[in-house]
């Protein structure tokens, strides 16, 4: 049979996601460090078999097929159990980490008020912040007595700020350094109906952005 060939991505959407492939904790590697015995679908069926149960052929409940199973299970073997988990959710649902592109920082206020003027930015008095606030200023009142009042302050917060930024972007270079690993271990194993290419998703999406924008500037 003439194999088709696949990016690694798309090989993981067809294997979680159309054929519903499913990933199970090894608790004895997870308990003694050691590992189960791989068993074959061949294996699987002949057990259940043996045991007097059918394959159940009722439309819409039939087995992943064969290379999906195999790529469940090197996907499980091949990175840790939490990593592989992530990478069969991302696949299951057809996406990707999100690497916040085109994300910039912004500062803005943490509440709003309805005003005479429409909405404004809620205030706070300044000694709330702490010792580093402005102290009571002075001022003098239409009958020119002096008053102090407390200083006015907007309290705001970043949103997108750098550092959720450089995770989400970690993120992604984490799923992408795992879908290397894949790619190399699905190659050497070898897929009846599917021959895997060396097509991977973009490294660093953000950045060939920036250039897209750069360049439309121009």
């Amino acid at each position: 049979m003439m194999r088709r060939e696949i990016d690694i991505e798309r090989l993981l959407h067809w294997a979680f996601a159309s054929e519903c492939a499913k990933i199970e904790r090894d608790e004895i590697k997870a308990t003694s460090g050691g590992a189960r015995r791989g068993v074959g679908v061949e294996a699987k069926i002949a057990a259940a078999g043996a045991l007097g149960c059918r394959v159940d052929t009722f439309p819409g409940r039939s087995s992943p097929a064969r290379d999906a199973e195999i790529v469940a299970s090197i996907v499980a073997h091949a990175l840790p159990f939490d990593a592989a988990l992530w990478v069969a959710e991302l696949s299951r649902a057809r996406r990707r980490p999100d690497p916040m592109i085109g994300a910039v920082p912004r500062l803005v206020p943490v509440d709003w008020v309805g005003s005479r003027a429409g909405r404004v930015a809620a205030q706070a008095d300044a000694p709330s912040v702490g010792p580093e606030a402005w102290p009571l200023f002075a001022r003098r009142s239409r009958r020119g007595a002096v008053v102090h009042e407390r200083a006015r302050y907007c309290p705001c917060e970043w949103v997108d700020g750098y550092d959720k930024i450089a995770a989400a972007r970690r993120a992604y270079l984490d799923w992408w350094g795992h879908l290397v690993v894949l790619r190399a271990a699905i190659q050497s194993a070898g897929l009846d109906r599917y021959s895997l290419s060396h097509d991977m998703p973009p490294m660093q999406p953000w950045k060939h952005a920036l250039e897209i924008t750069e360049k439309l500037a121009c």
